[in-house]
C-alpha cells in the first residue's frame, strides 16, 4: 500500500501540508481486516482537523463496530451474524458521526476550517467505502500490461 501527497499551493506565501492519511492493519484485532483513510483539511486550522480525524475516526469506528457485533452475536462471539445485516457499513457511519461530535469540542476553532475524509474497510474479497466532502477512492488492479 502506498499514498502521496502535495501541499496546496498559494503564490507568495508558504503552506502547511494539511493532508493525512491512516493505515490499520489487522484493524480492530481482526486478522486481514484492513483500514484506509485519507484526510484533506481546508481553511486556517485544517492541519488539526485533520490530525484530529486521523487520531479519532479509526477508534470510533471500532468502538461501533465492537457494539455491532456484540449487539448482534449477544455474549457468543463465534455466533453467526445475521443475514443481510451489514454492520460494517453501520460502523464507518456511526464512527464519523461520533468523530465529527468530538471535533466541536475541540480548543481550535473550527469556523472555517474542517477537513474531507475518505475511508475503506476491507476484510477478504470484501470492501466498505465511505466519504465525507468531495474526497473519493479508487479501486484499481495491476496487471502485467497495465493498471
Amino acid at each position: 500500500f502506498s499514498y502521496s501527497s502535495q501541499t496546496g499551493f498559494i503564490p507568495l506565501k508558504a503552506k502547511v501540508n494539511q493532508d493525512v492519511y491512516v493505515i490499520v492493519p489487522n484493524f480492530n484485532n481482526i486478522i486481514n481486516q484492513w483500514f484506509f483513510a485519507c484526510c484533506d483539511g481546508h481553511g486556517v486550522n485544517g492541519h488539526f482537523v485533520s490530525d484530529f480525524v486521523k487520531q479519532r475516526l479509526p477508534v470510533n469506528i471500532e468502538i461501533a463496530e465492537k457494539l455491532y457485533l456484540k449487539y448482534n452475536r449477544g455474549q457468543d462471539s463465534a455466533a453467526p451474524m445475521e443475514p443481510g445485516n451489514d454492520f460494517k457499513s453501520k460502523a464507518l457511519v456511526d464512527g464519523m458521526l461520533r468523530t465529527n461530535e468530538e471535533l466541536i469540542n475541540q480548543s481550535f476553532d473550527t469556523n472555517f476550517s474542517g477537513t474531507t475524509v475518505v475511508s475503506v474497510m476491507l476484510l477478504g474479497n470484501k470492501l466498505w467505502c465511505s466519504n465525507v466532502g468531495d474526497s473519493r477512492a479508487v479501486l484499481a488492479r495491476k496487471t502485467e500490461e497495465s493498471w
